[in-house]
């Protein structure tokens, strides 16, 4: 659908549905009938509200864990209005948790997304994701792969807001010689100030802050343009990186028009964020803890031994398993302080061996 600067009416508002149904529609025809493949619609959000677009909906993609679809709104009501028309029609509902819609008066988590949908959704499971940290993540391996090796690289990143300030603490956490950049530079200095007084306290390596793009791109192995839509990245600011450097516009129209027709000129590849492995990863996540929380989150006694599993925190002596409904392998004994006992006792050892006898446990 077609984006505008007006606020959408009625009949524009019902052929947004109709399309999401439609899109929803068309990936349960392609799904496997043994219900191995989950589908999805996701609802994000942008927070360039005051434009008043229209909603639009995202394409369809398909892998062997999932079928997915979605839209992107601009209102509380847009978001509510699909969730509850696709309630039941998709396996999982996910929705953007980051809160960029205006404050509305009344609501629980004003322009929080979650909260509105999450009363419309009885049937589907409700999933929520923050965009952000998909992006993150996604650029983050996206790099590594690319890079094969992200210590000692030295990474630009050319808007230090929400993502580029995540992406600097990410990478130089890896081991990576980050130098960021942006246009206000008082909270620039502030922000990698403050990233090296929360890194690991061994990280070797620190954010260093630059208020010219070009030295900050001088010699870099990737450029990440994480700006808010403005186009600080020149050819100039390329051309000086690395011959084989990687040039990510990470956060949509970080790159100039100038440089883009220059970097095609030269062969020189420009990338965008591809958040699909990031988006997989984080709904099997959902689902795996899902699936512990109902099955495997326990304590439970057993022929007078007390048994814990899937995350519950051990009393002192308590056996830790993979699952008490159907112990398989026994991870040690706890000791009442959030660890396993390091020193076993004799007696401890022999319980080990006898419990290993019986559930046929080839693991400690």
């Amino acid at each position: 659908m077609n984006m505008s600067n007006t606020k959408p009416d009625k009949s524009q508002i019902e052929s947004f549905l109709k399309q999401c149904r439609e899109n929803v529609r068309y990936i349960n025809a392609k799904k496997a009938p043994d219900g191995s493949i989950k589908t999805v619609f996701t609802i994000g959000c942008t927070k360039n509200y005051k434009n008043n677009h229209l909603p639009y909906t995202t394409p369809s993609r398909f892998n062997k864990y999932f079928c997915i679809t979605g839209c992107v709104v601009f209102s509380r009501e847009q978001a509510i209005s699909a969730a509850a028309m696709l309630d039941g029609m998709v396996d999982i509902i996910a929705v953007d948790a980051e809160k960029k819609l205006p404050a509305v008066s009344g609501a629980i988590e004003s322009g929080n997304l979650v909260s509105d949908c999450a009363g419309v959704i009885k049937k589907s499971k409700l999933v929520e994701f923050k965009a952000n940290d998909l992006t993150v993540d996604a650029v983050w391996a996206f790099v590594s792969n690319k890079l094969n090796i992200l210590s000692g690289r030295k990474i630009a990143i050319i808007g230090a807001g929400n993502i580029g300030s995540k992406l600097a603490l990410k990478l130089v956490e890896s081991g990576s010689r980050v130098v960021i950049s942006r246009r206000d530079h008082r909270k620039g200095r502030v922000i990698s100030y403050a990233l090296n007084l929360v890194k690991p306290e061994l990280t070797a390596t620190a954010v260093r802050y630059s208020d010219d793009v070009l030295k900050s791109c001088i010699g870099a192995d990737a450029i990440l343009g994480c700006t808010d839509g403005y186009p600080a990245i020149e050819w100039k600011h390329i051309r000086s990186s690395k011959k084989d450097s990687l040039v990510i516009d990470v956060g949509k129209g970080s790159i100039s028009k100038d440089a883009i027709k220059r970097a095609g000129v030269a062969k020189k590849s420009i990338y965008r964020t591809d958040i699909s492995a990031a988006l997989d990863a984080h709904l099997i996540m959902f689902m795996r803890n899902d699936e512990i929380i109902r099955t495997q989150l326990n304590r439970k006694s057993i022929r007078g031994l007390n048994f814990v599993s899937g995350g519950m925190y051990g009393r002192k002596g308590d056996i830790v398993v993979d699952n008490v409904n159907n112990p398989k392998v026994i991870f040690g004994i706890a000791n009442g302080e959030g660890d396993f006992v390091r020193r076993l006792s004799k007696k401890q050892i022999s319980l080990i061996k006898k419990l290993k006898d019986r559930y046929g446990n080839k693991r400690t």
